[in-house]
C-alpha cells in the first residue's frame, strides 16, 4: 500500500513539475511557425509566461499579409484536464466587418478531456452573446446567437447566414 501511495505521489508531483517548468513562450512559438504556413501571422505581441499558461498582449493579427485584427490580451491557461483561450476586447478590421462584428469583448474557447470531443465557444460583445461549439471528430461548427438590437440593425448581412428559430438565431458549418 505504501508503495503505491508513494508511486501516486510521485507521479503527481512530476506531472506538477512539468506543467510549472514547461517553456510556454517556446511552445507558442512554434504554434506560430505552423500557423504562418496557414498564412496566419500573430505579431507585435508582448509574451508573459505565467505559472498555470501564457498572456499575450496587443497583438496583431494577419492574415494573407492584411492586418485582419487586433487584440487587447488573449490568456492560454492548461490544467491537467483542462484548458481555456481567452480574448479579450478583439477590434475586427473594417475589411473584415461584413463577416465580423467589429469590436468583440471576450472569447473562450475551452476544452476538457472530459468531453473530449468538443470544444466549447462563448463570446460577447455588443452585438450579444454566442454560445456554440466545434465537435473535433465531426468536424463541425455550431451556434447559437442571441443578438441584440444593435446587431439586428447593423449586422443584417451577417445574420442572413443564420437560421432563426424560436427568437434565436443558429448556424452549422462543416468545416
Amino acid at each position: 500500500m505504501k508503495f503505491l501511495l508513494r508511486s501516486f505521489s510521485y507521479f503527481i508531483v512530476f506531472i506538477l513539475a512539468v506543467l510549472l517548468f514547461l517553456p510556454k513562450i517556446e511552445l507558442f512559438n512554434l504554434v506560430e511557425k505552423e500557423l504562418e504556413k496557414n498564412s496566419l501571422i500573430i505579431s507585435n505581441e508582448k509574451k508573459v509566461s505565467q505559472l498555470n499558461g501564457l498572456t499575450l498582449e496587443n497583438a496583431d493579427i494577419y492574415y494573407q499579409e492584411v492586418l485582419s485584427a487586433n487584440i487587447e490580451k488573449i490568456d492560454i491557461t492548461t490544467y491537467l484536464v483542462y484548458s481555456k483561450f481567452e480574448i479579450n476586447n478583439l477590434i475586427v478590421s473594417k475589411s473584415l466587418q461584413n463577416f465580423l462584428p467589429r469590436n468583440i469583448e471576450k472569447v473562450e474557447v475551452d476544452y476538457s478531456i472530459l468531453d473530449f470531443k468538443k470544444l466549447n465557444i462563448k463570446a460577447k460583445g455588443k452585438f450579444g452573446e454566442l454560445f456554440g461549439y466545434v465537435d473535433i471528430f465531426e468536424r463541425k461548427l455550431k451556434v447559437e446567437l442571441n443578438p441584440t438590437q444593435f446587431m439586428k440593425l447593423e449586422y443584417r448581412n451577417i445574420l442572413r447566414e443564420f437560421r432563426l428559430k424560436d427568437g434565436k438565431y443558429y448556424y452549422e458549418q462543416n468545416i
